[in-house]
């Protein structure tokens, strides 16, 4: 399969190669070409913006008669369906006669899987954008991320096991290969990573215990054990299972200031679509 794909993506390369060398012309003066959707921030953010519109518009997340929302509910019995004089896809759903081949399904499917592709090519302009402020930057790759999570966790759900999970914490996958599961990980660059921190509280009854507990945290032997368990350690002696990847860490201060923002659409979007 493997050799298929590579003869097939090789000929349409060639094709594209060819055809570009006869024929050259502008792109249309009403659209923006690739090189342009993340040529700024007013671009990159309508990008992720079009990615919404459409989550709310149709496919799984629209909450129309073809959603999650209404087909879940169907299934579930969550409300009474006359299977008799609704579309076929919804009595299916309603009847628990599901099989391979059911359109209702097959949509489902496609419309998660087409989400996650264009979040994937979100994501990948926005990693290759160097025209974007640095804070607008983190804050869509944020939200992209989210939005490709939101689609796996339905297709989990919704399907069980399902060919990739993306945006997982490393050591879950590591931890269940150890135990024989029938699986493997590997990191996609830059690995987009979240620190954890230890403290001491302000007004700890204990402060001078708190501060050895602190250094052991951070002292050599207990960070082995924690890399031994597939975490990433803080001390520079002991060798990480991320080793020579590039970390890209999430700014607190940029999660924290958006979560009002990505709250409300995510209430918009989501939640008040869903209920209509």
């Amino acid at each position: 399969m493997k050799k298929i794909y590579l003869l097939i993506h090789l000929l349409i390369g060639t094709i594209m190669l060819s055809c570009s060398e006869l024929v050259e012309i502008d792109p249309p003066t009403d659209s923006l070409s690739g090189e342009h959707l993340f040529a700024d921030d007013a671009s990159a953010t309508s990008v992720l913006n079009g990615i919404y519109v459409q989550l709310a518009r149709t496919g799984f997340a629209s909450g129309s008669s073809g959603s999650v929302t209404f087909l879940a509910g169907a299934s579930a019995d969550e409300f009474t369906v006359n299977p008799t004089s609704v579309d076929r896809n919804i009595g299916q759903f309603y009847g628990n006669s599901l099989h391979s081949e059911s359109q209702g399904v097959i949509n489902l499917w496609n419309s998660l899987y087409q989400t996650v592709f264009y979040t994937n090519t979100a994501l990948e302009g926005l990693r290759a954008a160097d025209g974007l402020t640095q804070p607008v930057k983190q804050q869509l790759q944020g939200e992209a991320l989210f939005v490709r999570a939101f689609c796996y966790f339905y297709l989990v759900n919704l399907f069980g096991e399902v060919p990739l999970a993306l945006t997982v914490y490393n050591y879950m996958p590591e931890a269940a290969k150890k135990k024989g599961a029938p699986i493997d990980w590997f990191a996609l660059q830059p690995v987009v990573a979240r620190a954890n921190a230890v403290a001491i509280a302000r007004n700890a009854r204990h402060p001078n215990a708190a501060l050895l507990f602190h250094d052991y945290m951070l002292s050599e032997d207990t960070q082995r054990t924690l890399a031994a368990l597939s975490y990433v350690p803080a001390n520079t002696k002991v060798e990480s299972p991320l080793k020579g990847m590039k970390l890209e860490l999430i700014d607190p201060e940029v999660t924290l200031g958006g979560m009002a923002k990505w709250s409300k659409l995510y209430n918009e979007v989501i939640v008040d679509q869903g209920r209509k």
